[in-house]
Parts: structure tokens; C-alpha cells; sequence
């Protein structure tokens, strides 16, 4: 490995460099999170404690620094020019990063939209800035301890060691990507189900809407022949009108007894169609639910780490999805830290009871 260089580094140290950075770039992503959001997430798009594009990042600077500089010595580095080309390459890299993503995926994995003078919410002039910083300390201080500390392990264990991590991390790469296309199909599912939920809503709604006007409609084109039926018999038989009316009124009814005939038919029909359409409706909705509830269980573990690795991800094809299970993930979170907390302080009035009757027997 030390046979190949590039930089003024060896392949050996290069390999070493990408895992130690993506490590260090993990815990200050767990630590971030844990101050801004209170909550202890496994960031990263990795499984592993790992954040590649600290990795690349990282090395793409070395590399640069490199070329402009002629060393990464950082007695012999210009600061400013440092913070710049850090500034400048760390930004273009986590563009890059979340364009790829982006298309690859079909979801945005990480959002600045609303952070100021963002550029598509994949970068923004505020972590821009940090990044600058972060490179600096990297560069002087950080760097030059990771540099000795992948020199102390012996080289023929070094490399066994960084061949063994680096299996484990393309294990984890081939996982990641497996999550993430059951995360797609999974809300492809759903996505689906609610479509055939809402048909099936729509249906029912003309099933309740058409018989009526139609049955409305019929009942009042009924009346109106009835009513003009009676109006000329009466008119053609003056003289006999009273028998004529009576043949009229016996007309009328048995007009309306059909009329009530039809309904009760069309009643009847309408239910039979609403009860099938209801418990369609009600299944579309059990298996609707069960869909997006699945994203809880044990099977689905790789999707909840994705989604709680990444509170911002969006999906461009099934985003109400992502929303909607993101939605029950928080309510499960909610009840566990209530049911916890409920728990603990159980155990507390428990353990102050046992005190009190420990010195009642000692008194």
C-alpha cells in the first residue's frame, strides 16, 4: 500500500484518513444533533458509525491543499487561504453529495431551504462558513494528531486492519442501499393504497349521490305527469267530473305506490351497494394502516434509521408517505419517553414507600 502516493500521501495512510475523518465527522453530526434538537439520532446514511462525505471531504482538502500549497504542513499553510479553499471545497463537495443523492434516490436527504442564502437547500452560506472553520482546525490541529496516530499501529497489522474495516464498510454500503430501496417500495405501497383507498371513497360517494338525484329526479317527473294526467282527464269529462276525479285520485296513488315501489328498490340496492363498497373501504383502510405501521416493526429497522438519521428527508414520488410515517414514528418515540418517564417515577414513589415503612418497623 505504501507503494502507491498521491499528495505526498500513501494509499495505506489514505484509507486510514477516510475512515478516522467519516468517524470523527459521525460523532460531531451526533453531538450537533444532540444540542440543536435534544434528541440522540445515529446520523448518517451509513448503518455504522460513519459519515463518507466527511471522509471524501476531508481527503478532497489534503488533496487540494496539497497541490495549492505544495504541503499540508500547516507551519507552511497560509490560514486565510486555508479557511477559503475549505470553505469553497467542503461546499462543493456536500453539493455534489446532495445532488447524487438526490437523483440517485429520488429524495432530499438533508435541507437548507430555510436557512438564508441557500442555494436549492442543498447548501448555504452559514455551513459554508463553518465548513471554512472546520477545515482550519482540521488542517492545524486535528490533522497532524491523525497523521501520528495512523503511523503508531504497525504497518502488516495496520493493514490487516484496514482491509477487515473496510469489508465491513462495503457490507454496510450494500445494506444501506437495500434500505433504501425498500424505503421507495415501501412508500410505493402505501402511495398505491391510498390511491385505491381514495377510488373506493369516490365510489362510495357516487353511490350515495347518483340514486338519490336520479330517484329525486324520477319522483318529480312522476308528480308532473300525474298532475297533467289529472288536469285533462278532468277538463275532457265535466260532466261526470266527480267520478273522473275519483279515477284520477285511484290513478294518483297507484302512481305514488310505484313511485314508493321504485324507491324502496332503489333503497334497498343503494345499501346493499354501500355496505360492499364500506367494508371495501374499511380493508383498503386496515391495509393502508398496517402498511404505514410496518415501518415500526423489527424488518423495517434499516428504514426507521434512515428516517431518523435524516428528520429533513423528503421524497419527491411519496412525500405524504414519508410525512405520515414520520408522523407515527414521533407518536411511538412520545409514548415510549411518557410510558418511561411513568415508570421511573412508579419505581421512585415505590422506593420512598419501602423507606418509610423500613423506619416505621425500626421505630
Amino acid at each position: 500500500m505504501n507503494e502507491i502516493t498521491l499528495a505526498g500521501m500513501t494509499l495505506y495512510q489514505m484509507l486510514w484518513y477516510f475512515l478516522v475523518y467519516a468517524f470523527a465527522g459521525w460523532v460531531v453530526e451526533v453531538a450537533f444533533q444532540a444540542v440543536i434538537r435534544g434528541e440522540v439520532q445515529n446520523r448518517g446514511f451509513l448503518n455504522g458509525p460513519l459519515c463518507p462525505i466527511y471522509g471524501f471531504g476531508m481527503l478532497s482538502v489534503l488533496f487540494v491543499v496539497y497541490w495549492w500549497f505544495g504541503t499540508t504542513d500547516p507551519a507552511e499553510i497560509n490560514k486565510g487561504s486555508l479557511f477559503l479553499i475549505g470553505m469553497v471545497f467542503t461546499t462543493l463537495v456536500e453539493l455534489i453529495g446532495g445532488f447524487v443523492l438526490d437523483k440517485a434516490c429520488h429524495a432530499r436527504w438533508w435541507d437548507y431551504s430555510r436557512m438564508p442564502l441557500n442555494f436549492h437547500g442543498y447548501i448555504c452560506l452559514c455551513f459554508s462558513l463553518i465548513w471554512g472553520a472546520a477545515v482550519v482546525l482540521a488542517v492545524d490541529f486535528i490533522h497532524p494528531q491523525v497523521a501520528m496516530l495512523t503511523s503508531w499501529m504497525p504497518e502488516n497489522v495496520g493493514e490487516i486492519v484496514v482491509v477487515v474495516l473496510y469489508v465491513i464498510l462495503f457490507a454496510d454500503v450494500v445494506v444501506t442501499i437495500l434500505s433504501v430501496r425498500h424505503l421507495e417500495n415501501h412508500f410505493k405501497q402505501i402511495a398505491i393504497m391510498r390511491t385505491a383507498l381514495r377510488y373506493s371513497s369516490d365510489r362510495l360517494s357516487a353511490s350515495i349521490a347518483k340514486p338519490t338525484i336520479k330517484a329525486t329526479e324520477k319522483a318529480k317527473e312522476t308528480a308532473k305527469e300525474t298532475g297533467e294526467q289529472l288536469q285533462e282527464k278532468s277538463e275532457q269529462v265535466a260532466e261526470t267530473i266527480q267520478a273522473k276525479q275519483e279515477a284520477a285520485r285511484e290513478s294518483l296513488q297507484a302512481a305514488k305506490a310505484l313511485q314508493e315501489a321504485t324507491m324502496e328498490a332503489a333503497k334497498a340496492k343503494q345499501e346493499a351497494t354501500l355496505e360492499s363498497l364500506q367494508s371495501k373501504q374499511e380493508a383498503a383502510k386496515a391495509r393502508l394502516q398496517a402498511a404505514r405501521e410496518k415501518i415500526l416493526d423489527g424488518s423495517s429497522w434499516g428504514v426507521r434509521r434512515l428516517l431518523n438519521a435524516f428528520p429533513d428527508y423528503q421524497s419527491y414520488e411519496y412525500d405524504e408517505e414519508v410525512q405520515e410515517a414520520k408522523r407515527i414514528m414521533k407518536e411511538r418515540s412520545l409514548k415510549k419517553m411518557l410510558q418511561k418517564k411513568a415508570g421511573k417515577a412508579s419505581s421512585k414513589v415505590t422506593a420512598g414507600e419501602n423507606s418509610d415503612s423500613g423506619e416505621k418497623t425500626n421505630d
